[in-house]
Order: C-alpha cells, then structure tokens, then sequence
C-alpha cells in the first residue's frame, strides 16, 4: 500500500504567497493539495483547541530521581475525545508554542488542525527550554530528551496526563526533537507512530557551520541576560533566525519578529549529540523503530537539505528522492514515508506552506495509526 495512492488526491490551497496549486510526490505519485477541509470531514474548522495546562516530574536516566518538572498542554478536539494523542517534541532554540502558534492559528497552530480533525495535542517544553526545569546544562542530552520523552508517553497513556488513558500516541518530532524522536522510539519502542519533521541522517555542512557561527551562550543575549543559567545553554544571535530557518518566499516577516522574540536555547550535550554517527547515537536508533514513520522537510532546508555549491545534505528536490536516501537508515516495519513541502524552510510550522505539513500528517497518520480505531498493518508496494 502506498500512502498517497488513493488518500492523498486532495488538494489545498495554502495560506499567504503560495498563489497556486503544489504538487507533492512521494514514490512516484504525483498528489495536488487544495482543501484541507475536504480531505478531513470530520473537522470543526475555526474551533480552538481545548487545551489545559500541564506538569508532570520526571528523571533525566533511569533509576534517578523524579527532581525535574516538564510544562505543556493538553490539547483536546473541541467537541468530543480522542483515542489518539500526537506527542511533540520541538527543536533547538524553540518551545512548545513551536506547535501551537499564537498568531493566525488556521495556518501557524499544528495543535489546532490536528484536533480539529479528532486527535488530542500533547506539546511540551523540554528540559533546559521555556517552563520546564532548567538544570545545569551539562545534564541535557538527546538521551535524557529521549527519556523523558518516554515517560510522558507512559504518562499518556495510563491516564495521568488528563485524566484520558490514550489508546495510541504518535510521536512528533521537529529537528533536533525529531533526534530525540529516533532515539526514543527505537529505544523504548513504546509508540504506535513516529513524525518526523526538519531532519534527514544527511546534514549541509553550510547550514551547520553557519548555525554554529550565529549561536553563542544565551547569558550574553538581552534575552537570558538575567536568567542565571551556565554558559552551556545556547541560542541564536538576535536577527538571524531568518536565515536559518526560512524561505522568504512563503514566511511572514510578522512571523519570524515573534519567534525572535520568543527564542529559546538549547544545551550544549544536545548539538553534540546531533553531530554524532556512531552505534548508540541518536541517529542509529532509526533503525530500530518498529512502526510506521513519516518524514516531512521543506525543500529549501538550509541545515539538512543539499543546496548547489554545497557539501552534505539529503536530496530534497522531490519525496522519491529523499525516501531513496533515507530508506538505508530504517527497517522494514518503520514503512518509511516520505513527503516535501515546496518553497519552504527548515521550520515548516512557521510557513504559510504550513497547511500542507498538517494535512500530511493527518491523513497519515488516519491510515497508519488510526483516530478512532487502530488502522490497518502497513505494507509497501515495489
């Protein structure tokens, strides 16, 4: 079965530039997208969220002490329940608001198309970033990540996250929460699905050089300046967000003033961790996964897709090319997926594109991990 051979014949119109029809293809179908609503009937358009604040303790390793508190929300259809929680994790330098954007939200807010559509939204701040604990920098790595990805999985699904025990939770991952993602699921292996968005196994050199020359400790940003944190907690110099994460073609200049704004930081443990390609590193545990997985990049990616002139980086001019790349990396149960949004950045939520990532993940996730009931196994056609 081939995701978008029947299901994706829908199309959508997205929001901003993009005046046109986009064509996405991913082995070998060529699939139009112009109406979110009419591929997902079930949607309550323009109803937010029911979200509620949560807090949950946790430990950074195993055996240790639950000392450390994350804060998210819940976020739940607006009429009904869900038997079916997506669990995202965000990227560096970023927060749960990553998922749940405050302006225009029918474009920007992941957590509103998804429960508008009948699945609940669990998005939470990491470790080290927003309301969640900000231990000593040291102790943040995309193990301890991965850990505590692990326990609010757990969390979800015995009921202590809002009281609704989840029968099934699809793990969500944006970057470097998409390394958190892979280590995750293929260690733990406690997901019935696994998103992953902003990555491939193949990083543009460019991009990573100069995402390293536009990062500096977060004390010496007016930002942090008084926050007390160790000089291992990083984010990005004031004005250049732009540059590493969108395409000026379909981002909002509005957009991109409030993610300045509202930057947050990564730890030092964590981009080392992403650089890493040994046995046990975050990377290698894609092929451990036993469920299915879809993965989304923009096309003009400046950190992991490859750009003329440039060294690194995975083929992102078209899903069959990405899927050929990063098939090598994944058994055969993960049933890769792949998908590219045209024109668009390394943040796909913060596109006008945005539409298109949301509507990916809907429907694959209805034909793979099922919203009301669980679907059906999948199988690839060769």
């Amino acid at each position: 079965m081939i995701f978008y051979n029947n299901l994706l014949r829908t199309q959508v119109r997205p929001a901003g530039k993009l005046g046109c029809c986009v064509a996405l293809a991913t082995f070998g179908f060529l699939i139009s997208l112009v109406d979110v609503a009419a591929a997902a009937p079930d949607r309550t358009d323009d109803l937010p969220p029911a979200c509620q604040p949560v807090a949950l303790s946790v430990a950074l390793a195993e055996g240790g002490p639950q000392a450390y508190r994350i804060v998210g929300e819940l976020c739940l259809p607006p009429r009904g329940t869900a038997r079916t929680v997506h669990l995202t994790v965000h990227g560096a330098t970023y927060g749960h608001n990553y998922w749940n954007w405050s302006s225009q939200p029918a474009i920007y807010s992941y957590a509103k198309a998804l429960t508008n559509a009948g699945y609940a939204v669990f998005d939470y701040d990491r470790i080290g970033d927003g309301q969640s604990s900000h231990p000593a920098s040291s102790q943040i790595s995309i193990a301890s990540d991965a850990y505590v990805a692990h326990q609010v999985v757990q969390a979800l699904r015995n009921g202590r996250i809002g009281g609704n025990a989840f029968q099934r939770v699809v793990l969500v991952g944006h970057s470097l929460g998409s390394y958190t993602s892979w280590e995750e699921a293929g260690k733990y292996q406690d997901v019935d699905g696994v998103i992953l968005t902003g990555v491939s196994h193949s990083i543009n050199t460019a991009g990573s050089q100069l995402f390293a020359a536009d990062s500096y400790s977060a004390i010496l940003d007016p930002r942090f300046a008084n926050s007390g944190w160790d000089p291992g907690y990083l984010t990005t110099r004031p004005h250049t967000r732009a540059a590493l994460f969108y395409d000026a073609h379909t981002a909002d200049p509005a957009v991109i003033a409030q993610d300045e704004a509202t930057k947050q930081t990564v730890a030092v443990g964590e981009l080392q961790d992403v650089g890493a390609t040994d046995p046990g590193s975050p990377p290698s545990y894609a092929g451990s996964i036993d469920v299915p997985v879809l993965l989304i990049d923009g096309q003009n990616d400046a950190l992991f897709c490859a750009s003329p002139g440039t060294s690194g980086g995975a083929n992102c001019s078209n899903a069959a090319t990405l899927a050929a790349s990063e098939r090598p990396y994944y058994g055969p149960k993960a049933c890769l997926q792949t998908v590219i949004i045209p024109e668009t950045g390394h943040d796909l939520n913060l596109h006008s594109t945005a539409p298109f990532t949301y509507l990916a993940a809907l429907l694959w996730s209805d034909t793979f991990v099922g919203r009301d009931r669980a679907a059906a196994p999948c199988a690839i056609d060769k």
